[in-house]
């Protein structure tokens, strides 16, 4: 043997050596498949077999109750993910789990019929199936999670079991023709964006458990005409109903605590917001929202227009009351108005005029940015503390008044021209 060839021969034993090595520290992936053919691949777990992978023809599928003598317990992460030839699933009453985004891009699905053994969905587990119209939830599964049937458009009635006490952040958000929603009496929490943008939602019956709705949980939902919040919820999300232009009247339950900021901005057709008179935080007066002893205005209803007193009892105007309210017209703020916060009145293109009593204090930032037809706002006392550089931003035709006498004046006040009224 000659020299060269020895030394090739130590050369391959080495390289054997190290694949032996890496494969016996786990470094070299190596197919864990229990088994495969010609449609699925499956992993055996515990005393079950988890489908990791679809590869057959599409169609109707329906997936076996047994793989190699084990049943099948779960459905695995992205097993038939972008299959776009599946038009229909049946899976076993084996499965007790689906996972994340187990189904998710079958754009061709139509309909699935989940076995009665189901417990858990995992994330984004039906996410951008656009054509699924065909559904049901066994009354195992005990929450919906986040993204779960995100951007199903064609999805028109979905009943959530009463075994269900949570759905997720965006787990409905975008499915546009969705028209008809049944909660089960378990549901105990809506997440953020849980119904964003289902524009056709027209009905909201919410069950008497329901304990808390997450910000912009029901954004953009332009169907709805009436809301009625059960006692039992105790926390609104900021902007929960923002955008929802049709949606006319809300009634608050007793139990109601908190309260997010901006929550019916872009409501432009509510007119009335009533309070039971048994809430501890929150009361109303005429149909506007404020807090419970009335020293704090809330929400001015958006559709509201025309004239409007705020009562001597009000101290402060919480931030984003007045937002977007496009046909008020005219403010006045009684004796004892000390705060008028960021945001109060942005946006509110019709207001021409807003006289404020001699007790204001400050003036929050962007309190009357973009009042473009703000002509006259008229101080009875001396300038309130400025709490921001763009209390006027966008609101380039107003001029502030003060009465005769009143002191700390200059020139200008906020950028805006200074006038004797």
């Amino acid at each position: 043997m000659s020299l060269a060839s020895h030394r090739w021969i130590l050369v391959c034993l080495k390289i054997f050596r190290g694949l032996i090595l890496a494969f016996c520290a786990g470094l070299i992936p190596v197919s864990t498949f229990a088994g495969q053919n010609a449609d699925f691949a499956w992993e055996a777990q515990g005393e079950g077999v988890v489908v990791v992978q679809y590869r057959g023809a599409g169609g109707a599928v329906v997936i076996p109750d047994y793989l190699d003598g084990l049943p099948v317990t779960q459905i695995g992460a992205g097993a038939f993910s972008n299959s776009v030839t599946v038009t229909h699933l049946t899976l076993p009453n084996s499965v007790v789990r689906l996972g994340n985004g187990a189904f998710s891009g079958c754009t061709s699905l139509t309909g699935i019929h989940l076995g009665t053994g189901l417990v858990e969905l995992g994330t984004e587990v039906f996410y951008r199936c656009l054509n699924l119209t065909d559904i049901e939830l066994p009354a195992t599964v005990s929450s919906i999670p986040d993204r779960a049937f995100n951007g199903c458009i064609r999805l028109r009635q979905f009943a959530v079991p009463d075994s269900v006490t949570r759905i997720g952040t965006n787990a409905f958000a975008g499915c546009s023709r969705l028209e008809e929603m049944t909660f089960g009496a378990g549901l105990t929490v809506i997440d953020a964006y849980a119904f964003y943008g289902c524009g056709s939602l027209s009905l909201l019956d919410f069950p008497h458990g329901l304990a808390s709705i997450g910000e912009q949980a029901f954004r953009g939902c332009s169907g709805l005409l009436a809301v009625s919040l059960p006692h039992s919820v105790t926390n609104l999300g900021s902007r929960a109903f923002t955008d929802c232009r049709w949606l006319a009247a809300v009634a608050i339950g007793n139990g109601l605590q908190s309260l997010g900021e901006n929550v019916f901005n872009g409501c432009v057709s509510l007119t009335d917001l009533w309070v039971s008179e048994d809430n501890l935080y929150f009361a109303d007066e005429d149909g506007v929202l404020f807090n419970r002893d009335h020293s704090e205005l809330r929400q001015f209803p958006p559709g509201r227009g025309g004239v409007f007193v705020v009562p001597g009892s009000v101290t402060r105007i919480a931030p984003y009351a007045f937002c977007g309210c496009a046909l008020l017209q005219d403010v006045t703020l009684s004796a004892g108005i000390k705060k008028i916060s960021e945001y109060a009145f942005y946006g509110c293109t019709a207001l021409t005029n807003v006289v404020v009593a001699n007790t204001l204090e400050s003036l929050g930032d962007y309190a009357f940015a973009y009042c473009s037809q703000l002509i006259c706002l008229y101080f009875k006392g001396s300038p309130p503390h400025l709490l921001g550089a763009n209390v006027f931003f966008g609101s380039t035709q107003t001029v502030v008044f003060h009465q005769p006498g009143s002191a700390g004046w200059e020139d200008a006040f906020g950028g805006q021209p200074v006038d004797i009224w």
